[in-house]
């Protein structure tokens, strides 16, 4: 069944909004297609190699990790005659281009974005990636700035961080409803945030408590944030800086324990397996999971954050992802693949 797989050339590296790059994506995708990497960056070298690829190597497809070499494939397609599809980073495409019609496929891993590319005329499979944490290394400069941060925090005081909501009426609602109920005063490191200026407007008055970090939070972000922090908490729909899906996997795959409010929607999250979820506009409900996670002894919530890290890691590991693509390589270059449950039958 290998020999008849697709051969597939991909151009640029692929990686996700957050800034990892899932390789078990790439590694469960192998085992089912006969995929050719061309880690190029340059136009110039994209098109050499792209040639290469279709000419010589007898690749049938060409698919584009770096939505900037996109132009470059589209002049391979007119010249080869070959399908081109392409993985769309949510972060990179804040509208739709026009050109986006133009490729056979689109792999989008953004609900809302794949929405978008929809209502363009394009084709579009909508797709889960891979938590990246796992593969991922703490950047050392965010590291020492995340020590000047809690400098002068007193040994065994707990830290919180407060992934910054789209809209600041939840951060208000956090700071007047959830926050005073919390036992023990513990500190809250605002991640996320837009600007330095907005958290200081919310939480002046609450300074000695808090301690801000405006900075987009990528992959290397939360690994460095998470040797400092005793949870995680989103009590509503992200800022907009990357795909939710991915940041909430990227955090429930951190080691640290996820609290996470009703209002955040996401098929990623599952009660007490990888977060622990709570109603809607319950603050009461809220203050008080937060409260048990952090009454609980240090190694019992480390094994806890542990837990749901395995959990992210072993559920999405690539595999419904490498079929999606793998069932529409085999579609576009005319060797559709026959469902498993049909083989058992004959």
């Amino acid at each position: 069944m290998r020999d008849a797989a697709p051969r597939v050339a991909a151009l640029g590296e692929y990686c996700t909004s957050l800034g990892g790059r899932p390789d078990r994506l790439l590694e469960a995708l192998g085992r089912r297609v006969d995929v050719r990497e061309y880690p190029v960056r340059g136009l110039a070298a994209a098109l050499r190699e792209g040639a290469r690829a279709l000419g010589r190597d007898g690749c049938e497809l060409l698919h584009v990790f770096d939505p900037h070499l996109l132009p470059v494939a589209l002049i391979l397609k007119a010249r080869y005659r070959v399908p081109v599809t392409a993985s769309v980073d949510a972060a990179r495409w804040r509208r739709v281009p026009r050109w986006a019609s133009r490729v056979d496929q689109l792999f989008v891993a953004d609900l809302d974005r794949a929405r978008s590319f929809i209502a363009a005329g394009s084709g579009v499979s909508f797709m889960h990636t891979p938590p990246v944490t796992h593969r991922m290394v703490a950047d050392g400069r965010a590291t020492a700035q995340f020590r000047r941060l809690l400098r002068g925090v007193g040994a065994g005081r707990l830290v919180v961080g407060l992934v910054w909501p789209v809209d600041r009426e939840h951060v208000r609602w956090f700071r007047d409803a959830v926050l005073p109920l919390l036992y023990g005063e513990p500190l809250i490191m605002l991640l996320g945030a837009p600007n330095p200026r907005d958290p200081r407007l919310l939480f002046g008055r609450l300074s000695s408590r808090t301690r801000i970090r405006a900075r987009a939070l990528t992959s290397a972000e939360i690994a460095s944030a998470a040797p400092f922090l005793d949870a995680f908490v989103v009590p509503a729909p992200v800022r907009r800086v990357t795909s939710q899906h991915e940041l909430l996997l990227a955090l429930t795959a951190s080691g640290v324990p996820l609290v996470a409010g009703g209002a955040v929607i996401s098929d990623v999250l599952a009660h007490e397996q990888n977060a622990l979820m709570v109603e809607p506009g319950d603050a009461m409900g809220l203050a008080s999971t937060l409260n048990k996670l952090l009454t609980l002894p240090a190694a019992q919530r480390h094994y806890l954050g542990q837990d749901f890290a395995r959990h992210s890691i072993e559920r999405w590991n690539g595999d419904e992802a490498a079929e999606l693509y793998a069932e529409r390589y085999a579609a576009l270059v005319g060797r559709p693949r026959i469902p498993v449950e049909l083989l058992r039958a004959a």
